[in-house]
């Protein structure tokens, strides 16, 4: 199983390492079509509501 590479939005801010971590993110788009973005700074406790938000999202009847 392929595990999906990390990019990280601080290292994309910061000057030091936005080069690298660019070209990280873009292979990981090249090449998976997917990444997981780390170090955004949003809370888990909002993750969560929305996760929850999609579900009952998700869960409402189709409409004709």
């Amino acid at each position: 199983m392929t595990t999906l590479p990390q990019i990280s939005l601080a290292k994309l801010a910061a000057d030091a390492t936005r080069h690298d971590e660019r070209e990280r993110l873009r292979m990981a788009c090249e090449e998976y079509g997917f990444f997981y973005l780390v170090e955004h700074g949003i809370p888990k406790e909002q993750i969560a509501q929305a996760i929850e938000a999609s579900r009952r999202f998700f869960a409402l009847p189709q409409s004709i």
